[in-house]
């Protein structure tokens, strides 16, 4: 009932972020839906309204916003994916481990990466540069996914690039990435531990 009727009235808003922030976990899965609705029905209106709601203090809130673009990418949106790398741009730094979770190993890499992965890619190289280790530890986790084993040049490139960063968070979502792809790809060297 909220994803039919919150992108066209405001007041559906509370009822939503309740939903999003609800201590069953079923509920807070449900929960996604009215924000991908309210992304899908107008995307540039929603985008603003979405863009607001990632910007609450509420964790349940932000990773329903990043969940409910990997629904959006699923469906494969005639404005491509900037839009949705853009939302996820304004989350990338975000520390708390609920929404990192959801973040860059799931809506990214299992996500945006698999329906968009040139210009995800593209996202992926810049992101791994910014200084946040949340933003790397994201861009690397994000490799964890199937997708990643699709496109091993360029994450070798920028895994290469990471690996150099010496906080542990980061080194560990590397080791993570590198294992998984090691794994996919049936003994890839590019991607043996500590090669």
């Amino acid at each position: 009932m909220v994803a039919d009727f919150w992108p066209g009235e405001n007041r559906w808003t509370p009822l939503a972020v309740r939903l999003a922030v609800h201590p069953d976990w079923e509920v807070r899965e449900w929960a996604v839906y009215p924000f991908a609705s309210l992304l899908e029905d107008d995307l540039t209106r929603g985008l603003h309204r979405v863009a607001d709601l990632a910007r609450r203090p509420e964790p349940g809130v932000r990773r329903a916003v990043v969940v409910a673009v990997k629904v959006l990418a699923a469906r494969k949106l005639p404005s491509g994916p900037a839009p949705l790398l853009g939302l996820l741009d304004s989350l990338l730094e975000e520390e708390d481990e609920y929404v990192r979770r959801n973040l860059g190993p799931f809506s990214v890499g299992d996500g945006l990466l698999r329906a968009y992965p040139r210009e995800t890619l593209e996202a992926l190289k810049q992101w791994a540069s910014r200084e946040a280790w949340s933003a790397r530890w994201n861009v690397a986790m994000a490799f964890t996914a199937a997708a990643a084993a699709k496109h091993p040049e360029e994450v070798a490139a920028i895994l290469a690039q990471l690996e150099t960063d010496q906080r542990k968070e980061v080194r560990s979502a590397v080791r993570k990435a590198r294992a998984a792809l090691f794994r996919r790809l049936r003994g890839d060297e590019r991607f043996r531990q500590g090669s």
